[in-house]
């Protein structure tokens, strides 16, 4: 297995909805879009180390029904697809932690190859922090390949911060206590 980095940032205010390209919209989940979501995911991630891996990244309908079978743990603000005339120029998926349940997890970022260059990137990570905060939650991860370091410093970019023992001690002061006893028992077996 590929050495992966978990980041998180923590939500300390309402985050907006992004805005959109021109012409572009945005559909949340309901479950008629789990194949709309399934082929952007195969087609932005066809090729990729992630796609050899896990077999939902490989087939559309394998990925839709990956989707349709968590659905009790999507957060449906927060996973859909932004288009414009028709063409899905990009996906998001983002649900809730099973065993944290106060922490929201950015599954799947998929843009379009001919929709790169348009920010879609920035405003899915957005619209999955507000869809977060919509639902009562203030912490939102992803994992990123430690190997892949211009996307972990886009990440960075963006906020999110790796997991170590000093994220603890800096986060410790603006986070409830219960959300740092579950970040330090979950992810760091402490």
């Amino acid at each position: 297995m590929r050495p992966r980095l978990l980041k998180v940032k923590s939500l300390p205010a309402a985050p907006e909805f992004p805005a959109l390209p021109p012409g572009a919209a945005w559909s949340g989940w309901p479950e008629s879009l789990a194949e709309e979501i399934a082929r952007a995911t195969v087609e932005a991630y066809r090729g990729s180390p992630d796609a050899v891996i896990w077999r939902e990244l490989q087939d559309a309908a394998a990925c839709a029904a990956w989707l349709r079978g968590h659905r009790d743990h999507l957060i449906a603000a927060g996973t859909g697809v932004v288009r414009r005339e028709g063409e899905t120029l990009a996906a998001v998926v983002t649900v809730l932690d099973p065993h944290m349940p106060e922490v929201a997890e950015i599954l799947s970022i998929a843009v379009n190859p001919e929709a790169r260059g348009l920010r879609l990137g920035d405003a899915l990570i957005r619209i999955s922090e507000w869809s977060a905060w919509q639902a009562g939650i203030r912490m939102v991860k992803l994992l990123v390949d430690a190997r892949n370091e211009r996307l972990a410093s886009w990440y960075q970019r963006l906020g999110y911060v790796t997991v170590d023992e000093k994220w603890i001690r800096v986060q410790a002061d603006s986070l409830p206590r219960r959300v740092v006893r579950a970040v330090r028992r979950r992810l760091l077996g402490k």
